[in-house]
């Protein structure tokens, strides 16, 4: 859309040689509250007819000027930056201008019409993890840490899927749906959900070599702390948190810190946090502390 689009086209404009007399009758009549001042094609100020009656004339630094085929963005920036109006030019001459009262008509127009209605995606965190891991357990105590926004819950294979999210988990709405290999329904799902910030998709149809391109923000793999060596380094690679599972059940020969050095010389990026889960609440701060720095960020 350009600016000609947008413009009064063929202004009302006074010059020099316009009787003072004669600004407020012209402008009365044709119903208009900016009348340009010009000399010859030069703009050299805007006569503005104020609510308690005399006529103001301002200087053309509050007047801005763009070209007819400017982008009408460019323009209406021109009057949120301050401009009082916008004068619109075709080559030399003068052929429409813009004022702040025709940029509230024009968003009136457009938010009656559903233009500019935010349709923001959600952030996903995929859990995935082999059957036992420790998934809904992660998920049942991720849901309180994340009460700064709305959540919702996928879960997917366990049970039919359902139209609406009736059933809530801890305060979130929530879908079951088979999202099978291909998530192809996990679109559908979010949308069910109605106006969440965070979607936590519990996965269970857990196969050990995911595909790639798998959706979603964030992947978390949940894992007990037997079975890191069997993750593979493809999901590994794709993943940005690791959470080592039911280490209340680990001998005390099992170093943690060992293990998440491995984990990350496959993936530098990964962060990797250890759990007793549903024991005590050991890496719960480090798990509540990346997910306010990572997750909570991208839902504003």
């Amino acid at each position: 859309m350009k600016a000609n689009d947008v413009m009064v086209r063929r202004p009302l404009t006074a010059t020099l040689e316009t009787p003072s007399d004669e600004l407020r009758e012209l402008m009365e009549t044709a119903r208009i509250h900016h009348l340009p001042l010009l000399d010859g094609n030069r703009l050299v100020g805007l006569w503005v007819a104020t609510e308690s009656g005399p006529l103001v004339l301002i200087g053309p630094d509050r007047v801005g000027e763009v070209k007819a085929e400017d982008d009408a963005a460019a323009a209406m920036a021109v009057l949120l930056s301050g401009a009082e109006a916008v004068l619109v030019r075709d080559g030399e001459r003068p052929v429409g201008l813009l004022t702040r009262t025709d940029a509230e008509r024009l968003m009136e127009r457009a938010l009656a019409s559903g233009m500019g209605a935010r349709r923001t995606y959600p952030v996903v965190i995929r859990i995935v993890g082999p059957p036992g891991g420790g998934k809904s357990t992660l998920l049942m105590r991720t849901i309180p840490l994340l009460r700064e926004c709305e959540i919702g819950v996928v879960r997917s294979g366990d049970e039919p899927a359902i139209e609406e999210p009736q059933v809530r988990l801890e305060g979130a709405p929530i879908q079951h749906q088979e999202l099978g290999r291909s998530f192809q329904h996990l679109d559908e799902c979010v949308e069910r959900l109605g106006d969440v910030q965070v979607v936590l998709v519990e996965d269970h149809v857990w196969t050990p070599t995911q595909p790639q391109g798998l959706p979603g923000d964030y992947l978390v793999v949940v894992a007990p702390f037997d079975a890191l060596t069997s993750l593979p380094e493809a999901l590994l690679r794709e993943s940005s948190a690791v959470v080592v599972s039911k280490l209340d059940a680990a001998s005390d020969d099992f170093d943690l810190a060992l293990a998440r050095d491995r984990l990350r010389s496959v993936n530098s990026r990964l962060h990797v946090v250890g759990m007793a889960a549903a024991s005590d609440d050991r890496g719960l701060d480090d798990w509540r502390h990346w997910l306010r720095e990572h997750v909570l960020p991208r839902q504003h």
